[in-house]
């Protein structure tokens, strides 16, 4: 049987039709994502966060290679700050 040339909700033909599921990959996911990757999250974890699935967040990579490198950099982030904490932790030391 073949398929209707036509959406069941708009009439429009499917080419044209926007009833389908809506992106996964909103501008508050993105910022849920990039919050926990701040902290050092696994892209899983992020994922779990987020609510999305991780295929979800490889496809936007994929496909955005921007957002992918400020993800890896974000990632980074809590190292720096320990390292930050550590020099000024010694700083202070020497102070004594």
């Amino acid at each position: 049987m073949a398929r209707p040339p036509n959406c069941k909700k708009c009439n429009k033909p499917k080419s044209q039709c926007n009833c389908g599921r809506p992106p996964s990959m909103t501008e508050e996911t993105i910022q849920k994502l990039e919050k926990v990757f701040a902290y050092g999250a696994s892209d899983r974890e992020a994922c779990l966060y987020a609510g999305i699935a991780p295929s979800t967040l490889y496809a936007y990579c994929a496909g955005n290679k921007e957002f992918s490198e400020r993800k890896e950099l974000l990632k980074e982030r809590p190292v720096l700050q320990a390292r930050e904490t550590v020099v000024k932790a010694i700083q202070q030391d020497s102070h004594l």
